[in-house]
């Protein structure tokens, strides 16, 4: 461990310091200005945007690269902030500073380290809810187009219960992974585009990569995004998927807009999936049943989401109640017994107030409204009874024109989307009810061998065919998710 103050700078501490003992380590004497017990985690400054590693981090200089490994030398958490100068060469004229590394990407071992880019001057996290143009004002961007084609991803998580925040990440042959490693959160950063979210910069590869070494146990309970405004991640523009995961378990992909630009309505897309999973043991929650989970996931080159079951048994997850549309290839593809190939719902018939069919005995049941074949606009949720039977009852109308539904059934597989069905009309007359159902997301724990991740998908079609009959009504959960 490194040298501790005297009593008597602890003493002058307390009086010249609120809650944080020191922001940054001073250049003479090597002493660093922390209290490892009992205090606040300890502060790293960056203060300019070069790759320079002079051995230390302080007042005077103190690179990304410098507050990393300052951060990997300790083993407890550490917090990483911005204070980069406007006057500095990186920075341009709206006060976007950029840092590009010249020698090798980033690698963080240590736990429990923040890297904050929302501390920079200016820098302000969103603030609007899903269906709303993200209004976030990001000022930190980490650029890798002067490294070598190469050379891996921006920033390589390897610890856990980390904090990635505030940070644009493009040009680099991948965004950002995350190692064998768990409890970390990827929250309010742009990955794939410009600092405004509107251009396409991409990385070479997947914009975030949960993965796992030969043989490792994965990449497990880490959160990309989350329910609150502040949290959405745009990841868009990238070359091959938006995020893909491989391998790990209960990984949640919430509050995202993935393939669109920051407003969530133009294009943007991902060279292929917006979301690709694949190997055991799964379990993972794309989406949600909770305020501000969803995602939006839309003009994507190939499907909005892949389950791909070619690698081990790649099982027991959920897609719930995200805005998916326009992608090239399917909405949701399960893919060689993705999500145990289970049978999406037969939509039988479908008016301007009711939507009937069958699906998986005693699963839930969405329904969705889009403009083709996916599910644009989340519309509500029921519980098929116990012979698969379902009916969908919205009194206030449904967004049309044609309507789509999944399934998930009680070990948290969600199924692909049903053929549309093109309202009608008219509304049947419904003659029982039936009591919606909730689908936990549960976890395994068995581990194959290391998959290559390069899935090369092409572009899906649908048409769809369907006989009007009259179904049991169900009690319905009306949905309130937008087309962005």
């Amino acid at each position: 461990m490194k040298d501790r103050p005297t009593v008597l700078l602890l003493c002058l501490l307390a009086l010249t310091t609120c809650a944080t003992p020191v922001l940054a380590r001073p250049a003479e004497p090597p002493l660093a200005l922390r209290i490892w017990e009992g205090a606040a985690p300890p502060i790293l400054v960056v203060n300019t945007t070069d790759d320079i590693d002079d051995g230390a981090c302080n007042a005077a200089h103190c690179s990304l690269r410098e507050a990393i490994n300052e951060a990997n030398e300790h083993a407890g958490p550490d917090t990483v902030w911005f204070t980069i100068p406007a006057s500095d060469p990186g920075c341009d004229a709206e006060g976007v500073c950029t840092i590009a590394p010249t020698g090798s990407s980033f690698s963080l071992y240590d736990d429990g380290t923040t890297v904050d880019g929302y501390t920079q001057h200016g820098a302000v996290p969103n603030t609007n809810p899903v269906g709303q143009p993200i209004n976030a004002v990001l000022k930190i961007v980490l650029d890798g187009s002067l490294l070598p084609e190469c050379c891996p991803y921006g920033i390589h998580v390897w610890g856990s219960g980390s904090v990635i925040r505030g940070l644009v990440i493009h040009g680099f042959h991948g965004g950002l992974d995350i190692i064998d490693a768990s409890d970390n959160r990827i929250e309010g950063n742009f990955v794939g585009t410009d600092a405004h979210g509107l251009v396409a910069l991409g990385n070479r590869t997947s914009g975030i990569l949960l993965t796992r070494t030969m043989g490792g146990p994965g990449s497990s309970n880490n959160w990309i995004g989350g329910s609150h405004p502040r949290t959405r991640n745009l990841i868009s523009g990238n070359g091959r998927s938006g995020v893909g995961i491989v391998w790990g378990a209960s990984n949640r992909v919430q509050g995202n807009y993935i393939g669109t630009d920051a407003s969530g309505a133009e294009p943007l897309p991902n060279g292929e999936s917006g979301l690709h999973v694949e190997g055991e043991p799964g379990g993972h929650l794309i989406g949600g049943t909770g305020s501000g989970e969803a995602n939006v996931i839309a003009f994507n080159d190939s499907e909005g989401v892949l389950i791909d079951g070619r690698y081990g048994n790649t099982v027991h997850n959920s897609i719930r109640r995200n805005s998916i549309h326009s992608n090239a290839g399917k909405g949701i593809w399960l893919w060689e017994g993705g999500n145990e190939g289970l049978p999406a719902p037969v939509i039988q018939y479908a008016s301007a107030n009711m939507v009937t069919g069958t699906a998986c005995p005693n699963c839930t049941v969405e329904v969705f409204s889009d403009d083709q074949d996916e599910g644009a606009i989340y519309e509500g949720s029921v519980g098929a009874n116990a012979t698969g039977e379902w009916a969908f009852v919205d009194p206030d109308g449904l967004n049309g024109p044609n309507i789509t539904a999944t399934a998930t059934d009680s070990s948290g597989n969600t199924s692909e989307f049903s053929q549309p069905y093109a309202m009608t009309g008219a509304t049947p007359t419904a003659t029982a009810t039936a009591t919606c159902t909730a689908s936990p997301t549960p976890t395994s724990t068995a581990t194959l061998p290391q998959p290559t991740y390069t899935p090369t998908l092409g572009p899906q079609t649908h048409t769809a065919t369907a006989t009007p009959t009259t179904t049991p009504t169900p009690t319905a959960t009306r949905g309130a998710t937008p087309r962005a």
